[in-house]
């Protein structure tokens, strides 16, 4: 599958490829950068997608019962950058709906407890930084939010 897989470093609204080039997406830790707003999905990168495409997100996020609050409680840990973590419900809607898409699903990854973990361990000056809001802001509040795209 080498071949097959390129690894892409390009700013996201600026996308230089043919349209229908990918039957498939990965992104992990880097979508809820770029890609807030609706319509984002359905502009700038729907139309690189091939027929039948599979398109995988991994970002960190907020619980759905705190929908809408990011930036009221994760400010002290985020700053202004509370905004990007989106519950999995709201992701489902930023996706938003388009003739082309067959499926989408959004959940609460499983991986939480783990990845965070395996952060400290790293004892990198971020992680440190992390861990001093982990069980105050963190833990209550946030989520891994998974992202599945089936085009038709």
């Amino acid at each position: 599958m080498g071949k097959q897989i390129i690894p892409v470093h390009e700013d996201a609204n600026e996308l230089h490829f043919d349209k229908g080039q990918f039957g498939a997406l990965f992104s992990i830790d880097a979508y809820h950068y770029f890609a807030t707003k609706k319509g984002f999905f359905e502009e700038k990168i729907l139309p690189f997608l091939s027929d039948k495409a599979v398109v995988l997100i991994g970002v960190p996020g907020i619980k759905d019962e705190f929908t809408g609050r990011s930036e009221e409680l994760l400010s002290d840990w985020l700053g202004d950058e509370a905004y990007m973590f989106q519950s999995p419900s709201t992701w489902r809607e930023i996706i938003g709906n388009n003739d082309r898409i067959e499926a989408i699903e959004t959940w609460k990854m499983e991986c939480f407890d783990s990845a965070w973990n395996e952060w400290f361990a790293t004892e990198h000056k971020y992680a440190l930084g992390d861990k001093q809001f982990f069980d105050k802001l963190i833990k209550p509040y946030t989520c891994f939010v998974g992202i599945y795209i089936k085009l038709k």
